[in-house]
This record gives structure tokens, C-alpha cells and sequence, in this order.
């Protein structure tokens, strides 16, 4: 199968900071690729570099055959690749003054075009799928952590992405809410979505993932299909983490 994205040494320096370096990989079509490893190993910078938030300071980010990273690209079409790159992020990145529906709705009038009854049809559609069609009318401030991130994500979906990446999804939400999300995503990868996500959820990851893609220092440490990193890891950088992590 032709992978739907592939990486190749993806590398990225802040001044004389190495944040990336190397960073290679493939994504199949409906695949889900969880990325672990420490705080600062470069997570983050990975999945913002992927979708031209962050223009990586070497290699290349090809999408469906598409070479997102190619030189010359103008501001406009860079906001058309983002398209194709659903983003969900540790903040949710919410507009405090829309309600859950606006906020699903707009990016669709504006990236996408789409007439506004079509869109909040979409909208109202895709704040259903999250469990939020009662909540369509609350602002960000009225909804908890979890609701929050179920309305970014359906944000996301709105754009009809290609690929969806999260970060962290669950780091700014309380314990207890997090079953929520994390059950969100769990019905995308059940449906299919081609998905990378960082997460500190190690039995999530195990469970959910197909593969796991571990990090440190900026490296890919070691990958491989999930039950196998996480149960049965070759790499001695990796036991330590997966045994420290599971002690706290």
C-alpha cells in the first residue's frame, strides 16, 4: 500500500537548539501512529512541522504523493495544504466569544467556502459524533476541559482532512474527563482516520495505536507495532522511560 504520508529526514534547529533531527517515517492510508517519548524530545515540533506550522529546517513532509515542504510555495497555497492537515492542540484554541457551533462552523465558511447553512448542518453533524449536540450553544467558557476538546476536535473534522494530527489531547484536561476524549478518538481510529498523535497515555497508546514511534532527544529511538514497543521494547533508552513513567 502507497503510504498516505511519509517523512524523510525531517530535522528542525531553533538558533543553535537541535529540536529535530532525521526524523523518518510512513503512514499508511487509516493507520494510527501514537508518538511517545520524554518532554522535550521534539514531539510536538514533529507534528507542527508536518502540517507547515513550523518549517522544518530539512527534509521533506510528502502528503498522498503531494510534497508539502516544496520551495516556492506561496502563503495561499500553504493555507491550502493546511487544509488537508486536521490539528488538534493541548490548548484547544477555541474562540472564547463563538459558541460550540460557531466555532465548528467557521473554519468551514472560511477555509472551505461552504455556504453557511451547509456548514452548520456539518457542524451540527460533527458536534453529534463527539457526544456535543446539546452543548452546540455554549461558549468555551460554559464547557469543561473534555468538552472543549471534543468541540476542537470536531473543528478539525470539519475540514474533511486527509490527516489528523493531535497533540497531547488530553494534557490540559482534568483526570477524570479524559475518558471522553479519549473515547472521541477512539471512534476515529474504529472509522478509519489516518491519524498521528502525541500522547503520555501509554495504555491508550498501547490499546489504540497500530504503531508507536518512540522519541528522545530530538531521534527517533525506536518504532514498531504497538503491542511490541510497549510490552517488549528493544531499546534500553526506551525500557527506562516506559519504566518510569509506569512507576508514577
Amino acid at each position: 500500500m502507497t503510504p498516505l504520508l511519509e517523512v524523510t529526514g525531517l530535522s528542525k534547529t531553533f538558533g543553535a537548539r537541535e529540536v529535530l533531527a532525521d526524523v523518518s517515517f510512513a503512514i499508511e492510508p487509516g493507520e494510527t501512529l501514537a508518538v511517545i517519548g520524554p518532554s522535550g524530545a521534539g514531539k510536538s515540533t514533529l507534528l507542527r512541522c508536518i502540517n507547515l506550522l513550523e518549517r522544518p529546517t530539512a527534509g521533506r513532509v510528502v502528503l498522498d504523493g503531494d510534497e508539502l515542504t516544496a520551495h516556492g510555495r506561496s502563503e495561499r497555497e500553504l493555507a491550502q495544504v493546511r487544509r488537508r492537515v486536521g490539528m488538534v492542540f493541548q490548548s484547544f484554541n477555541l474562540f472564547p466569544h463563538r459558541s460550540a457551533l460557531e466555532n465548528v462552523v467557521l473554519a468551514q465558511v472560511h477555509a472551505l467556502g461552504r455556504g453557511r447553512a451547509e456548514a452548520e448542518l456539518r457542524g451540527l453533524e460533527l458536534l453529534a459524533r463527539v457526544g456535543l449536540s446539546e452543548r452546540a450553544a455554549n461558549r468555551p467558557r460554559q464547557l469543561s476541559g473534555g468538552e472543549q476538546q471534543r468541540v476542537a476536535i470536531a473543528r478539525a473534522l470539519a475540514l474533511d482532512p486527509a490527516l489528523l494530527l493531535l497533540d497531547e489531547p488530553t494534557s490540559a484536561i482534568d483526570p477524570e474527563l479524559k475518558r471522553e476524549v479519549l473515547a472521541v478518538v477512539r471512534d476515529l481510529v474504529a472509522d478509519g482516520m489516518t491519524m498521528v498523535l502525541t500522547t503520555h497515555e501509554m495504555r491508550f497508546a498501547e490499546e489504540a495505536a497500530d504503531r508507536v514511534l518512540f522519541m528522545a532527544d530530538g531521534r527517533i529511538v525506536e518504532e514498531g507495532a504497538a503491542a511490541t514497543v510497549m510490552r517488549a521494547p528493544a531499546h534500553e533508552r526506551t525500557r527506562r522511560f516506559l519504566s518510569a513513567v509506569r512507576d508514577l
